[in-house]
């Protein structure tokens, strides 16, 4: 089993474990178990997202390597984003690269990576994780990220089915007023990584 495999694997069963249920079994773990306390429970699923996001980035050592190398993206003053909100729904990597080519219309900085707006929208419940049948995670909108015009269309690519996932205008416009938000978020988290790390 690979590294990757591993780290996979221990996610899922974190993540069951803080649904309540026994992740060799599949069975509910009982309530009066050790296993079943609160804490405990939020403690599993802070850990399934953490493996989730080392697994994102292809493990220990390529995770190692990308922090290092990670640039931070910083929105320059007098920019006003909402300008990019476009009448059409659009994939969120798509709106990524407009905010990068709006703020650094040279190509001299860093662009933003897609992933610091999923991450903030799924801890702000607008999206939620979902496992196909095949076992692969994606992230769909939640109710509330329906409510606000984020769709999910399910679309055959050259490797099968995938869901195609849409950001209306309104979806669009919280995004980009509140991405000042999601970075000092980002910066926070990778300031508490390096602190952990120089432990």
């Amino acid at each position: 089993m690979t590294e990757l495999e591993m780290i996979r694997r221990a996610e899922t069963y974190m993540k069951q474990l803080s649904m309540g249920n026994d992740p060799i079994s599949g069975e509910e773990i009982p309530e009066d178990s050790i296993l079943s306390q609160v804490r405990l429970a939020r403690c599993f699923a802070f850990t399934a997202d953490i493996l989730h996001r080392l697994a994102e980035q292809g493990g220990l050592r390529a995770a190692g390597a990308s922090h290092k190398a990670r640039p931070v993206f910083v929105i320059p003053d007098g920019i006003d984003l909402t300008v990019l909100v476009a009448d059409e729904p659009v994939q969120i990597t798509r709106l990524a690269q407009a905010v990068t080519d709006l703020c650094y219309p040279e190509g001299e900085g860093p662009k933003l990576n897609a992933v610091v707006v999923t991450n903030w929208l799924l801890h702000a419940g607008y999206l939620m994780e979902q496992t196909n049948a095949s076992g692969k995670r994606n992230r769909v909108p939640a109710q509330k990220g329906v409510a606000l015009g984020i769709t999910a269309t399910e679309r055959e690519g050259r490797d099968g089915t995938y869901l195609a996932v849409r950001y209306g205008p309104a979806a669009q416009r919280l995004i980009l007023e509140r991405l000042p938000e999601m970075l000092a978020a980002r910066r926070a988290e990778d300031a508490d990584i390096k602190q952990e790390s120089e432990k």
